[in-house]
């Protein structure tokens, strides 16, 4: 059995640190007291009293009705409840804790309640998950502008590490601890870089390079000499010992076996005593010294079966736990067919707005064909031309405002802002119709868990490019809420059959009116993407590394090959993905010094160049260079670019 640090005595500096996060600025004076006096009882193992407190601080949260004071009651009964073992309690307690946190807007404290839910669950050898909190616990504590609440990104370092580690992805593992390490030689601090230098051993010893192990153990204890004896002496005296007995150095194998024994003996400590025994017996069983083989293989039985009691404990918790975790994905499925109701209620009232939005852009179109019938006749009668001058402009006034109008529907066709923010985290759209209409949309929908995003560029802009848009859109809906296609390649074929029956139901004149576009289904829960894409690709960074998609060389719609179906690809998701969903008219835009193309490669290389910062900084970035490039030349299309962060 490995010990790494942060699976022992450094949970209780993680638990203590966290609480730090506490804001008392907003509370008032009785709270704070109540919520020190608990703190101390907590820290000193008087339990009864604490939680006498504590249902002190849960009236006075009542009486005030202040959700900081609520705040401070959860947190503190969490740790309570986790020193107690009462793991399920705890949780429940942490999560109340960062539902408040985040209705409060207190990210330094949201980030406190991360770590222990991660710190919990990494007890419970729930590794995904308690690195799922540590990462949006680091996200918060980096953006902060206070060095005290940055210096606990060390800790955070050193357990995303041994959390990798217990999973044994190494590679991760060792960038995390160097981190750690790198973190903590700048601050000064010793605990941090012993942790992280005994982790790091563990990971060499682990790939059998004991000499490595050897360094790193040994440069941990100069970390940890100044701190008095302690669990960092008793781990890397057992990690060393181990390490030169699997060299076959067995004299120096017992020597730091022997320090381990005595370390943990003068403090108490117990619980992984019993894995030094072992390796002892071992020891001396190589020596051929069979009699103190055998003492201290009933030393390792007799406390082994002293702490079996415990484990078995630990288990039953964990059993409760998962079984309250079905009962809560049942709860969650019952929701989910309840917003699916809703939903579909929103389609049928946008399915009438869209009826609506058709009729007012044919009334457009007519104005538009009076007008210039109105123009021709006023070029055959000069004597009137001073009153057909004033009926043209205030018909163009007219006609000037119906498109306006018309762009307030398209518009509210596009899916808001407050429908994406519910399902993407971290995105930004930059729209720039070349028109006051526009034949390029955006179009997101959720359904049966899955997420759909749609950028598209039909055929023309201004008022037939949006025209086509609507109908796209239309359709879209039919084929996913009504049809319930899931599929984005037979979505992308149903969608060009039905686009050729509704502009060509007689089967006459052919029309090769249609869209290319990127549809994109997100399954976030799983970390799967599925997708199609007609004419057009889009580009995913991942590491540093940019890549583009597969797509289908031909449009959705009339075209020379109608009838092969469009393929559904798929690839997984990762944390820091990042994702660009675009149409032509960015990199068709006539600019720069020679009036040329920006063209795709350069996009490529300007995507790069910004993906590292925030959404909304990458799209002033975007605009700047788009705007810079176009100068003083017309914009050539509709522009659509859509990113998002995994």
């Amino acid at each position: 059995m490995r010990n790494s640090f942060s699976y022992s005595f450094f949970c209780i500096l993680i638990i203590s640190v966290a609480g730090c996060f506490i804001d008392v600025k907003a509370q008032n004076k009785e709270s704070i007291r109540l919520s020190n006096e608990i703190s101390f009882l907590i820290d000193n193992s008087k339990f009864e009293l604490a939680q006498k407190k504590l249902d002190t601080l849960l009236l006075l949260a009542k009486k005030t009705n202040e959700d900081i004071v609520y705040a401070d009651y959860y947190n503190l009964s969490g740790t309570l409840h986790n020193d107690q073992a009462k793991i399920k309690e705890a949780i429940y307690d942490y999560s109340r804790t960062i539902e408040l946190y985040e209705k409060l807007k207190k990210p330094a404290a949201l980030a406190g309640g991360y770590i222990n839910l991660g710190s919990i669950y990494s007890g419970l050898d729930e590794h995904k998950k308690a690195l799922s909190f540590y990462f949006k616990a680091m996200k918060i504590l980096k953006s902060s502008d206070n060095d005290t609440k940055k210096n606990h990104l060390g800790i955070l370092y050193n357990n995303i590490g041994t959390s990798y580690q217990k999973q044994e992805q190494l590679a991760n593992s060792n960038y995390y601890l160097r981190e750690a390490y790198k973190f903590a030689i700048s601050k000064s601090d010793s605990m941090i870089a012993a942790m992280a230098t005994h982790n790091l051993g563990i990971n060499y010893a682990d790939i059998k390079n004991y000499d490595s192990a050897i360094v790193y153990y040994k440069t941990s204890l100069k970390f940890v000499s100044g701190l008095g004896e302690g669990l960092g002496h008793v781990f890397n005296y057992k990690q060393l010992g181990e390490a030169y007995y699997w060299m076959n150095n067995l004299q120096l194998a017992e020597e730091n076996l022997q320090k381990a024994i005595k370390i943990s003996n003068d403090i108490g400590y117990s619980s992984g005593i019993e894995d030094i025994y072992a390796f002892m017996s071992k020891v001396f069983e190589s020596k051929k010294d069979y009699k103190k083989a055998l003492e201290y293989n009933r030393l390792y039985t007799q406390l082994k079966d002293s702490l079996s009691s415990e484990k078995i404990k630990t288990g039953i918790i964990k059993a409760q736990f998962d079984t309250e975790m079905q009962q809560q994905k049942r709860m969650q499925e019952e929701e989910q067919r309840n917003r699916d109701a809703i939903a579909k209620a929103k389609i049928d009232a946008q399915k009438k707005i869209i009826t609506a939005s058709l009729i007012a852009l044919a009334i457009v179109l007519i104005l538009v064909v009076f007008v210039f019938r109105s123009y021709k006749q006023k070029q055959r009668a000069n004597q009137i031309i001073s009153k057909q001058k004033e009926l043209v402009e205030e018909k163009n006034a007219e006609i000037l405002s119906s498109i306006n109008y018309a762009r307030r529907i398209q518009t509210a066709l596009l899916t808001s802002d407050n429908y994406l923010k519910k399902y993407l985290k971290d995105y930004f759209i930059l729209y720039k119709p070349k028109d006051i209409v526009s034949g390029d949309f955006y179009w997101g929908l959720e359904h049966r868990g899955i997420f759909y995003l749609v950028v598209a560029d039909c055929t023309g802009h201004g008022v037939p490019g949006a025209f086509m848009s609507l109908l796209n859109i239309s359709i879209l809906n039919e084929l996913i809420i009504e049809k319930n296609i899931s599929d984005p390649g037979k979505i992308l074929t149903e969608a060009r059959q039905e686009i050729i029956k509704s502009l060509n139901p007689e089967g006459g004149e052919e029309s090769k009116d249609g869209m290319d576009c990127i549809l994109c289904a997100f399954d976030f829960k799983n970390n799967q993407l599925n997708y199609a894409c007609a004419n057009n690709s889009f580009y995913i960074i991942r590491e540093n590394v940019v890549s583009y998609s597969h797509t289908n060389k031909m449009p959705v719609g009339k075209s020379h090959d109608d009838v092969t179906p469009f393929d559904t690809f798929n690839m997984p998701l990762q944390k820091g993905d990042t994702l660009y969903l675009i149409t032509d008219g960015y990199a068709d835009q006539f600019g720069g010094p020679k009036g040329k193309k920006f063209k795709y490669t350069q996009l490529q290389s300007v995507f790069m160049e910004i993906h590292n910062e925030n959404m909304q900084q990458q799209k002033e970035r975007l605009t700047d260079v788009f705007e810079k490039w176009k100068g003083q030349h017309e914009q050539v299309d509709d522009v659509c670019v859509v990113s998002i962060k995994i």
